[in-house]
């Protein structure tokens, strides 16, 4: 593949893993296999899945730097490939780590025989990245980050509304794999600063083909600078839309920590914010 570097296996297809039949509504007659969801480790977003992050769901990760994003999609490919399930990981930033997916895995090196690495340098290579058809392989998709490089070319080379039109598509094909191929995808993007509040980068696109929101944040408070705080909701409400933009709304906030072993939740009780 142009403009990506490749690295990684897949191993023999397992009882509940891919390759998988496409959804009978998207691309033929074929019966779906439904497979159960993997807990990512982070209790409340799991109990807003139902136990975990199940086929045909798209999970937006966002948060500002250091908040533990790519460390969250690290522990779940390393439940998904633990649990014998295939994982793309789509790294557009070079911060893909093996170690870490081997630790949070007990040592256990095998693991990574069922995680692929894309290894993404430009838009065009994330756009073709998408639509590889051996995608139908894999019951995780993952890409981490995933507006970096749109913002970062676009910035430079393009229009905005350029940028916007070929992102929507882009989005449209992740969704498909999730919808069609019934994998699960899971992404993390990054944010901006408009005023006080943190506010998610391209967020009226990205909403229109997500089904879960995770916002991460920094704890204020100096005495608790190892502690981050979450955010999880539902991307149909309204109020998730609000979260994604700063503004208030409903879900669940939860506290965690980030070692070794992956992310943590600290305190077991959830918060429900009216």
């Amino acid at each position: 593949m142009k403009g990506a570097e490749i690295q990684g296996g897949i191993t023999a297809a397992v009882p509940g893993a891919g390759p998988r039949t496409p959804n009978a509504d998207c691309l033929g007659s074929k019966q779906v296999v439904h497979v159960g969801g993997i807990p990512t480790g982070l209790s409340t977003v799991d109990d807003l899945l139902g136990g975990g992050i199940p086929p045909g769901v798209v999970v937006d990760v966002f948060g500002g730097y250091g908040t533990g994003k790519t460390q969250l999609l690290l522990q779940a490919a390393a439940a998904f490939a633990g649990a014998g399930r295939h994982v793309l990981y789509v790294d557009t930033t070079g911060k893909f780590r093996p170690e870490r997916i081997v630790e949070m895995a007990g040592s256990d090196k095998s693991i990574l025989d069922r995680i692929m690495l894309i290894r993404i340098q430009n838009v065009a290579a994330q756009i073709a990245a998408a639509a590889d058809p051996r995608n139908s392989e894999f019951d995780l998709i993952m890409v981490d980050s995933i507006t970096d490089l749109f913002s970062y070319e676009y910035s430079r080379y393009g229009s905005l509304w350029e940028r916007n039109r070929i992102f929507l598509d882009y989005m449209r094909k992740l969704a498909r794999l999730a919808v069609c191929g019934r994998a699960s995808v899971l992404i993390s993007n990054m944010v901006r600063t408009v005023g006080d509040r943190e506010v998610e980068n391209m967020a009226a696109e990205i909403d229109l083909f997500t089904h879960v929101k995770v916002h991460l944040t920094k704890e204020d408070d100096i005495n608790t600078k190892k502690r981050f705080r979450g955010h999880v909701s539902c991307a149909f409400s309204s109020a998730a839309r609000d979260v994604a933009r700063g503004l208030s709304g409903h879900g669940q906030e939860f506290t965690y920590e980030i070692s070794a072993s992956g992310i943590r939740p600290v305190e077991s009780g959830l918060e429900n914010l009216t």
